[in-house]
């Protein structure tokens, strides 16, 4: 049986890694990566639904729910309680752990996709830093070869596309490609309709 030295909290790929390691049992010295914690990224409140009297579940502007509860001393958020402080809070940010961790929305649909492109045709505003639009998601779609994808702070992980491993790229989230080779890709863009349409 394995012994965690660290706990891992998502087994998705294209993670970053850390010096964090699981140990092979009996102390056999093998050592094997353990993904970091991704950041949390700001997003902002679109709606507010009562769940419960202690809970509420937001809508925020990436697409994803973010259920809250104020149930002390484990979360305190008394502004859960009342219904006016719950709509005070539309246009504020909160944390979504799920955008950091680069969760594709549920009800996500793809709109649009770029022509094909390789190591040649890259345009130039995708090998800079640049970002997709409030509420867009991307997703790198490699056809052939491998491309890394960089993202810059908050997330500042590099994540590598490879024939279907593609990469998910949260809204607002500055990212450049670094092409290394033969390679032939596309970007899909998708985003979450709001309920009221």
């Amino acid at each position: 049986m394995w012994s965690f030295i660290a706990a891992v909290p998502d087994s998705s790929p294209n993670l970053a890694w850390s010096g964090a390691v699981l140990r092979e049992p009996q102390g056999r010295g093998r050592l094997l990566p353990v993904p970091e914690p991704a950041p949390p990224i700001a997003r902002v409140i679109e709606a507010v639904r009562r769940e419960a009297a202690d809970a509420v579940v937001l809508r925020l502007d990436c697409g994803h729910p973010r259920h809250v509860r104020h149930r002390p001393p484990l979360s305190s958020h008394p502004w859960v309680l009342d219904d006016e402080a719950c709509a005070q809070r539309v246009g504020h940010r909160i944390e979504c752990l799920r955008c950091g961790q680069r969760q594709l929305p549920e009800h996500a649909e793809p709109y649009r996709r770029t022509a094909e492109f390789d190591e040649h045709t890259v345009p130039a505003g995708l090998r800079r830093a640049h970002t997709t639009k409030r509420g867009v998601w991307g997703r790198l779609v490699v056809e052939r070869g491998e491309l890394p994808l960089c993202f810059d702070p908050p997330l500042a992980i590099e994540v590598v596309a490879r024939p279907g491993e593609p990469v998910i790229i949260p809204p607002e989230l500055p990212h450049s490609v670094r092409p290394r080779g033969p390679v032939r890709f596309a970007v899909e863009f998708l985003r979450v309709r709001s309920d009221d349409g």
